[in-house]
């Protein structure tokens, strides 16, 4: 009896080992599962050209964004060189008998820079330096042109008329007023200096400033 009850432990002991052996054991299908996981050549060549792709693609994102920079300093260059404005008179009515009235802005790249109001006589420059300053006034006999810069006059070479001046009436051109009193001049504005033109002359007439930072 003690025999039998020792074979029977021992045999029931076995068949536990057996059945831990047997559950720690991968089977013939977990295999195949196991080795359909693994990646095979193709998978991995795919991974790979997934990795150069990206790494090509930030490659260029860095390229854009390099020249983008470029560019944004070429703009910004550019821009200095044109920051310009220009202003029209041309109904020829004056304002306190002399001051000239900008009726209409033709062109303004900076109006944070260049401050205009329609039909005032003065034209306000922000920022201080070096312009450039552009007139042009066409009539039938030539004028006397006034720069003025917060209310005092600047001479200006070319404003001047001459005595030869007033046969220009005599010799008019049969379509108009072709060619007229102009200037081209570089002048250094202090910070938010106020430019208006005086025009004197027996007739009243059209014209243009223009202005240009430097």
């Amino acid at each position: 009896s003690n025999d039998f009850e020792a074979f029977f432990e021992k045999t029931g002991a076995s068949f536990e080992n057996l059945e831990k052996d047997l559950l720690l054991k991968a089977n013939i299908k977990d295999v195949c599962t196991l080795l359909d996981m693994k990646a095979n050549i193709e998978d991995v060549n795919n991974a790979l050209g997934q990795v150069h792709k990206e790494i090509d693609q930030k490659a260029g994102s860095e390229d854009l964004a390099s020249s983008l920079n470029d560019q944004a300093l070429i703009n910004e260059a550019l821009c200095a060189e044109n920051c310009v404005g220009r202003w029209l008179w041309k109904t020829g009515d004056l304002k306190n008998g002399h001051a000239i009235p900008w009726e209409v802005q033709s062109v303004n790249t900076c109006p944070d820079n260049f401050l205009w109001e329609k039909d005032k006589t003065s034209i306000l420059t922000v920022a201080p330096g070096l312009y450039e300053l552009m007139l042009g006034f066409y009539s039938k006999r030539r004028p006397l042109i006034h720069v003025l810069i917060n209310g005092d006059p600047i001479t200006i070479k070319g404003l001047t008329p001459q005595a030869t001046d007033s046969q220009r009436s005599k010799e008019a051109h049969p379509a108009g007023n072709i060619t007229g009193t102009s200037t081209l001049e570089h002048i250094a504005l202090p910070a938010r200096a106020r430019l208006s033109i005086s025009f004197e002359g027996e007739t009243t007439g059209e014209g243009f400033l223009g202005l240009r930072k430097l």
